[in-house]
């Protein structure tokens, strides 16, 4: 309409401009304001949230880990002493590559048959360790175990994880313990 608009103006020798975007302010003091609050804020605005979310997926690890909960029950009283505990944990790769995962547990007895995890490219894999901790390791039934996990090209996080075991007879919250 604008362009149509100005074509006949200019055929009937008028001055053009009668159909245009503009304001009442500025057809009543003939000066347009170009420099408005909303020209500011919203291409700040919009630098705000795409810097964000640059910061986020930088900040992102190429691996997520995750302990899962043991569905068969918590712990077992091995005949050494020691406290035997299922850890499963979930590792996926978060990456457009195939990777290998290890894990490793320093200070404490542990093996598992599921490792290395073999990883494709964004899927991912679950691992089940045995975990045999000294009983002087548990305070008020828990103890903490640091796992490490690393895979084939650099990646590496160390991550705590509790595990649980009894109460027992030295400990602070053994009154608490049901035989």
């Amino acid at each position: 309409c604008i362009d149509a608009c100005d074509q006949v103006m200019d055929r009937v020798g008028l001055p053009r401009g009668l159909v245009r975007y503009s304001s009442e302010d500025a057809l009543a003091t003939g000066r347009q304001h170009w420099l408005r609050p909303r020209i500011i804020a919203y291409p700040l605005l919009i630098a705000i949230v795409g810097g964000l979310f640059g910061f986020v997926l930088a900040g992102r690890t190429p691996a997520e880990i995750t302990f899962l909960r043991n569905r068969n029950g918590t712990y077992r009283l091995l005949e050494s002493g020691a406290v035997m505990n299922l850890v499963q944990i979930k590792v996926v790769n978060r990456t457009g590559d195939a990777r290998e995962f290890e894990v490793e547990a320093e200070g404490i007895e542990w093996s598992s048959a599921d490792l290395p995890l073999a990883i494709a490219p964004r899927g991912s894999a679950v691992a089940t360790l045995h975990v045999s901790l000294a009983r002087d390791r548990f305070s008020e039934g828990r103890a903490n175990v640091v796992f490490r996990v690393t895979d084939d090209a650099g990646f590496s996080g160390e991550y705590t994880h509790p595990v649980l075991g009894p109460l027992f007879a030295g400990d602070a919250g053994a009154a608490k313990a049901v035989p």
